[in-house]
């Protein structure tokens, strides 16, 4: 299978790696330094499940031109780049070319439907902890790699097929599914609340939780959101309700946990809060804006809300030192989790105080 993966990042790189290593014809478009570290040391892949990393020479270029027509391509950029990474799309599609999002989001497949027709779009989820962790590099640490995928009409066809068996190849859990939107809003209802609360309260989870008040607000956003899901992928309520209920569930083993978006404007990047937000806003369309009330509100909050000042408690105390919820953490020292020295600026989603000597292990959430 011939594949052209649009965003090296955690997932395209990740993914898109495991892809090459099972024999496919696999050429990764990239730019900056991320680019000029692939072409100069290969792609690096740094994983919980490796022994050791592996380094591999793969094609990448930043000109689809380069690569023509392919088989599938593999969209992972982050949702607010979705409109301009979707420019180079053209001179990837053939008449069967697959086009397969495994971004966070649910509007994604409609915007990459107005650019290349929504025939060639298939939705797809993820669910990995990975980043970049520098140029050239793929950091893989948690979460059980699962994907699923589907045709956006729920039909079981031919190419859905070949490409569920290219990932099932490579040895990652994958299922064709017949309500892939079901899926990616059970997906998009969690994180939503779990970034939009984290975000607005400048909190990790377990102090949220451990509110009524906070964890009230936590499950309004997530019921609200399921109503526009319900809308819009023609699912049940018990649906989407079990499964923000069965994911609170599983946090609830993790003591301390803290969204990225909590970090995000402090590098000066877009935030993806306001994807987050914004998203369940503009699909649930007018007739539905006064079912949304907190939705509303965290939409209007993180318009105000400033980047976290340096005497935040989630900026170091001097010495590397970081006060989560209260408790003083450090940061884990290994190769594979090792964290900037500059706390602002660590690309991280995720931060749980593990069990044991109090320590911090970067992940991602979800992507």
């Amino acid at each position: 299978m011939k594949i052209a993966v649009v965003g090296a990042g955690g997932i395209g790189g990740y993914y898109g790696a495991l892809l090459h290593q099972g024999g496919h014809e696999v050429t990764f478009l990239a730019r900056g330094s991320h680019l000029a570290a692939i072409r100069e040391r290969g792609l690096r892949v740094e994983s919980v499940l490796l022994p050791e990393p592996v380094s591999l020479r793969v094609r990448v270029t930043e000109r689809s031109e380069e690569i023509g027509p392919v088989d599938l391509v593999l969209f992972g950029v982050k949702s607010y780049d979705t409109d301009t990474a979707a420019a180079v799309l053209p001179a990837l599609i053939a008449d069967k070319t697959a086009v397969l999002t495994l971004q966070n989001g649910v509007d994604n497949v409609d915007r990459l439907g107005e650019r290349v027709g929504r025939a060639h779009v298939l939705g797809g989820a993820a669910y990995i902890f990975t980043a970049i962790a520098s140029p050239g590099i793929i950091s893989h640490t948690g979460g059980s790699r699962r994907v699923v995928l589907g045709e956006l009409d729920g039909e079981v066809t031919t190419r859905g097929q070949a490409i569920r068996d290219a990932f099932a190849a490579t040895g990652v859990p994958v299922d064709l599914s017949p309500q892939i939107l079901v899926a990616m809003w059970e997906k998009y209802l969690f994180i939503t609340a779990q970034g939009g609360m984290t975000a607005l309260t400048r909190l990790p989870i377990g102090p949220i939780r451990q509110s009524p008040a906070t964890m009230e607000m936590y499950l309004d956003v997530a019921s609200e959101v399921a109503s526009v899901g319900r809308a819009h992928a023609r699912a049940s309520s018990g649906q989407l309700r079990g499964w923000v209920l069965r994911a609170t569930h599983r946090c609830t083993r993790i003591l301390f946990t803290a969204a990225g978006w909590n970090w995000t404007p402090c590098r000066g990047t877009p935030s993806a809060w306001v994807r987050a937000t914004g998203s369940p806003l503009r699909s649930a369309g007018p007739s539905m804006l006064p079912c949304c009330p907190m939705m509303r509100r965290l939409g209007g909050a993180r318009r105000c809300c400033p980047a976290p000042a340096p005497s935040s408690p989630l900026h170091p105390e001097p010495g590397g030192q970081l006060l989560v919820g209260g408790v003083r953490t450090f940061p884990a020292r290994g190769a594979r989790h090792q964290l900037a020295e500059d706390w602002r600026t660590v690309p991280t989603d995720l931060f749980v105080r593990a069990p044991g000597p109090a320590c911090l292990r970067r992940s991602s959430l979800w992507n």
